[in-house]
């Protein structure tokens, strides 16, 4: 059924049905108040979790909102141990940062 976004799949796999991702789009007060909840101080983790969209949304709506990021300042210790662990053949996870959060995963 369209409506509740399930559907049947191709016709070769009659009795199959696919699930289609429901899309929602931020309206401007949903951007503004995104905004507002940052710049009082909460993570984009957390409203990504709060507001049931990923990290990335949360991202691109604070820039629609004019809101600018928080950086992450990484600590001498915190930069140490990852310079350490990239000579030992470790890498870092995501976006190549760690912030004192993130695993590392063993290069291959």
């Amino acid at each position: 059924m369209v409506g509740d976004g399930v559907q049947p799949c191709s016709p070769e796999y009659p009795g199959k049905q696919s699930i289609r991702q429901v899309q929602h789009r931020l309206t401007p007060d949903e951007v503004r108040q995104i905004g507002e909840e940052y710049q009082a101080g909460i993570s984009i983790r957390h409203l990504a979790d709060t507001w049931h969209i990923s990290r990335e949304t949360v991202r691109l709506a604070l820039k629609r909102a004019g809101v600018p990021t928080r950086k992450v300042e990484l600590t001498e210790k915190q930069l140490g141990d990852a310079r350490r662990l990239q000579l030992e053949g470790w890498s870092l996870p995501g976006e190549g940062r760690f912030n004192g959060k993130s695993s590392f995963e063993r290069g291959r």
